[in-house]
């Protein structure tokens, strides 16, 4: 299948013609790869001369601060919320990066769904929305990263540098587990090492990404490994837990938690690891699997979620200890 096809690359063009205002948002809670390709391509189309806002529902991990320019995204606030509304006016475009339905966005929804402005999509996520005026939506893809990569080459015009290339690179490394999924593929390395040419620091970033810790998150892994994680060896299952109390006795933030159900999968005879995480008014669930293991499937039938066939994401309206209940239940028949 052709990424891109030329035919809507030559629609965009003339929908930029004009140099109409940008708008580019990405999904709740972002991750490496929706902070990666926002950045990248508002980068990008500034190198073009055009005006670019990129919008963030909630905020990002601390620990992506380095990320080129990341500092110049808005951060949805509650009270500044009528103001939003100018960046999904009709006179714009937006750009929609990793995700597959306006309900990713959360509060900004409404904003995204009522919107009468062009709408683009670029995402790697199954089952696609119908609501946006063109939608390059190709699941399997390593990250939505190596599409924007994809879409800048198509476009052209403006050769891409250092941070464009270092943004592009964190949502690839990141969305493979730094390349270690099955999403990796040779156009994945390809990309790799043409940004490395560029004059990226993969090293730096590694290390950025992966290894940048505060102590309370360091603890706070060492001791939901230790206390609440339950195996399960005849399936090849652990899974973990954390309730309010664990997210006030380590202080963590929104995002800290982010890596820790990877863990489990550390040991060769566990094939798959779920995370369960208290929040105020659900409990958010994340799905890692190794080999064909399809936990997309799991999270899409029994938790209202989805993602990929390795890396899914779920949650469940009931408490902790119910939703637990639920899971372990489920366990003889779907492991």
């Amino acid at each position: 299948m052709e990424r891109f096809p030329q035919k809507d690359i030559e629609i965009i063009r003339k929908w930029l013609d004009s140099k109409p205002l940008i708008t580019i948002i990405t999904h709740f809670n972002p991750d490496g790869d929706a902070i990666g390709s926002t950045m990248a391509l508002k980068l990008y189309f500034e190198a073009l001369g055009l005006t670019v806002d990129s919008i963030f529902p909630s905020p990002f991990p601390s620990y992506y601060n380095w990320v080129p320019n990341v500092s110049e995204v808005l951060i949805f606030s509650e009270k500044e919320k009528v103001n939003f509304a100018n960046y999904f006016s009709e006179d714009r475009i937006i750009f929609c990066l990793d995700f597959n339905h306006p309900s990713r966005v959360n509060q900004l929804s409404e904003f995204l769904g009522n919107s009468k402005a062009k709408k683009i999509l670029i995402d790697h996520h199954v089952d696609p929305s119908p609501e946006f005026d063109l939608s390059f939506s190709y699941p399997g893809t390593s990250s939505t990263c190596e599409l924007v990569y994809d879409f800048m080459a198509k476009f052209g015009i403006t050769p891409l540098n250092k941070n464009m290339a270092t943004c592009l690179y964190t949502g690839l490394l990141t969305d493979t587990g730094g390349f270690q999924f099955n999403s990796t593929h040779s156009s994945t390395l390809i990309m790799a090492a043409r940004l490395i040419e560029i004059g990226i620091n993969p090293n730096e970033i590694y290390n950025l990404a992966f290894n940048n810790f505060s102590f309370n998150r360091l603890k706070l892994f060492g001791y939901c490994i230790t206390n609440n994680m339950t195996i399960v060896e005849d399936k090849k299952l652990a899974y973990l837990w954390i309730d309010r109390n664990t997210k006030t006795k380590f202080d963590i933030q929104d995002g800290d938690t982010e890596g820790l159900v990877n863990y489990p999968l550390k040991v060769l005879d566990i094939e798959v690891s779920v995370l369960f995480k208290q929040d105020y008014d659900k409990i958010r669930i994340s799905f890692r699997s190794k080999n064909d293991t399809d936990v997309n499937k799991i999270a899409r039938q029994y938790f209202n979620g989805g993602g990929h066939v390795n890396a899914a994401g779920g949650m469940s309206k009931k408490s902790l200890k119910e939703t637990l209940e639920y899971f372990e239940s489920l366990i003889p028949s779907i492991f």
